[in-house]
């Protein structure tokens, strides 16, 4: 993801910071638990999928109370450590209309830079005003960001939670020529254990739907507009541990990334993050029940090789050692005799690399 994109989502974690478990009925957030999030200090390490999206995807299926989102199979990309503090002045962007309303500035800094959530915390409600970022530009520093006009959501936040935003998102410094409205819809559509390689936690999972329309309007060039729709699955803690799955307006994920907490940590580096291996089913696809499904892979050198079968719970239903195998195209056979009819997620992993893809059983 972008950096700006990801500390959006940085900062939404952490407004929705929701407390759940696997005993409570039910699971509230409160207006004290977001100012109590705004305003601690927490570093945060943050990890990105190195592996095939694919696999994950019966986990952004799975809805519900009671559930294990169980993520430490996956391979994760090395870390990269960020501090979330409640800002000092000066603060860029703070005097911008707007963004001037709020009650709270979270600055986050990774590395060399820091970009700013702005904030506004009312009796009832918070809204998520905006970022911005201080860049360089032809050797001078200018204010650069977005803004948010309006995001809201309304305390107190449940299991049962729905609401619907849409709001306009403005660019600084401003773009005359584009305009763009946003709707997100979001709701809790489940909750219980989210597991990480660096733990578990209890969480609320929201699902949100997110439908963007920009236009550009170029002086001497017709209008032309731009129609987007994606999805959101995000599993947030009270603690502000978090994940989220990235799925496009299919609904097929597309990319995944988890945070843990107290940064400098190398948790989720154990797994040696490795690359994406293509993977592809070479049998007919639904196959019948009892016809083995050839799974076609290739390798760049000689590694060891394993396979898992994943039923759309994300149960593993299968898992088989294939031993070493040489460089080049290869091919292996899953049997499906003791499969029920349904849809499937084959992993195969080949040394630090793995890769992902869904096949479907018939009777």
């Amino acid at each position: 993801m972008p950096p700006l994109a990801t500390r959006l989502l940085v900062t939404a974690a952490l407004l929705a910071a929701l407390a759940a478990g696997p005993a409570a009925a039910q699971i509230t957030v409160t207006r004290a638990d977001v100012v109590a999030q705004l305003t601690a200090t927490q570093r945060a390490t943050d990890f990105s999928l190195a592996g095939a999206p694919v696999a994950l995807q019966p986990l952004a299926d799975r809805t519900g109370p009671g559930q294990t989102w169980d993520l430490s199979p996956f391979a994760w990309s090395a870390g990269v450590t960020s501090t979330a503090s409640p800002a000092t002045p000066p603060v860029p962007g703070s005097g911008i209309e707007g963004l001037d309303a709020a009650t709270h500035v979270v600055a986050y800094a990774e590395g060399d830079s820091t970009s700013y959530g702005f904030v506004r915390v009312t009796d009832d409600a918070f809204d998520l005003l905006g970022i911005t970022a201080e860049v360089e530009d032809s050797g001078e520093a200018v204010t650069a960001g977005l803004l948010f006009r309006p995001f809201d959501r309304v305390f107190p936040l449940t299991a049962s939670s729905e609401w619907e935003t849409t709001y306009a998102l403005e660019f600084v410094p401003t773009l005359d020529f584009v305009e763009t409205e946003t709707t997100d819809s979001s709701a809790v559509v489940g909750w219980g254990t989210l597991v990480t390689p660096a733990g578990s936690a209890a969480v609320l999972q929201v699902r949100t739907k997110t439908v963007s329309v920009a236009t550009f309007s170029i002086p001497g060039q017709p209008a032309m507009t731009e129609r987007d729709s994606s999805y959101t699955v995000e599993f947030v803690s009270r603690s502000g541990a978090t994940a989220a799955l990235f799925l496009d307006g299919e609904g097929d994920v597309v990319d995944a990334s988890y945070t843990a907490l107290g940064g400098g940590s190398t948790t989720g580096q154990e797994r040696p993050s490795g690359a994406a291996l293509a993977v592809s089913v070479a049998s007919a696809n639904p196959t019948r029940r009892g016809t083995a499904v050839e799974v076609a892979f290739s390798l760049s050198e000689t590694a060891a090789v394993s396979v898992d079968v994943f039923d759309a719970l994300g149960r593993r239903v299968l898992t088989r050692p294939e031993g070493a195998q040489a460089a080049g195209a290869r091919r292996t056979l899953v049997p499906t005799a003791d499969l029920p009819a349904g849809v499937y997620v084959v992993r195969l992993a080949a040394g630090a690399d793995a890769g992902a893809v869904r096949f479907s059983v018939v009777e």
